[in-house]
């Protein structure tokens, strides 16, 4: 226990390894401890396996179709008429207003 104590302070031995030290010296038997290190490895392996199968999925993708947002509350009338209240006067948001005032 000296020993792993003083390796853990002057930094010669990671915390992970001191961390497995500990968890392998709580088993009762060379048998449990075997399968202690065994547990510990395959966790290890889980891991690293997760991390490199999330590391390598791809972000959803979105596709621009080119055309505008549907309006389905407003009629075409009323949309261009909003236009032409906004300052459009093309063809067709003149039109519109003449229908809605007739």
């Amino acid at each position: 226990m000296a020993a792993m104590h003083f390796l853990e302070k002057e930094g010669l031995a990671d915390k992970q390894m001191i961390a497995d030290m500990r968890a392998l010296q709580q088993t009762n038997s060379p048998a449990e401890m075997e399968k202690e290190a065994k547990r510990i490895k395959q966790e290890r392996e889980l891991r690293a396996e997760n991390a490199r199968l999330k590391q390598g999925q791809v972000p959803a993708q979105a596709f621009d179709n080119s055309q505008g947002s549907a309006q389905a509350s407003a009629s075409s009338d009323q949309r261009l008429m909003d236009a032409y209240i906004n300052g459009d006067r093309s063809q067709a948001a003149i039109d519109a207003v003449k229908r809605v005032m007739q």
